[in-house]
């Protein structure tokens, strides 16, 4: 799946704080697909690890088994890998400042994307 496949929710609440949330414990959301049937989204297929400012980080339960982080911006997404060190992967929306941000973003986090990378996938 592209990592531009999921934007980010204009109506959540932003907050300049980091907020920790606990992968599987998202409330999903309601969306309409082409039937106009309503279908729930979880949040489980895409669980989010934190949101720093205008940024969320998450990763998609069925996607590559290389770690890697997404990176969610009202303005766009992109993706990390975290090994063998941070690198961008790909992007689509972000100014270079952002993509800037969003890679520090990522490394002052590292520690819990990976720690939630393994809660989530396994040892």
């Amino acid at each position: 799946m592209c990592c531009c496949a999921l934007r980010p929710n204009p109506s959540l609440k932003r907050t300049d704080a980091p907020k920790r949330i606990k992968p599987g414990t998202g409330n999903g959301q309601r969306l309409l697909n082409e039937t106009s049937e309503a279908v729930v989204y979880s949040t489980d297929m895409a669980p989010t690890i934190v949101r720093d400012g205008q940024f969320r980080l998450f990763f998609f339960s069925r996607e590559e088994t290389r770690i890697h982080v997404h990176v969610a911006h009202v303005d766009g997404e992109a993706k990390f890998w975290l090994t063998p060190q941070v690198a961008l992967a790909n992007h689509t929306g972000l100014s270079a400042t952002q993509l800037r941000q969003a890679q520090e973003v990522v490394n002052s986090h590292l520690k819990e994307i990976q720690d939630a990378w393994t809660h989530h996938f396994g040892g």
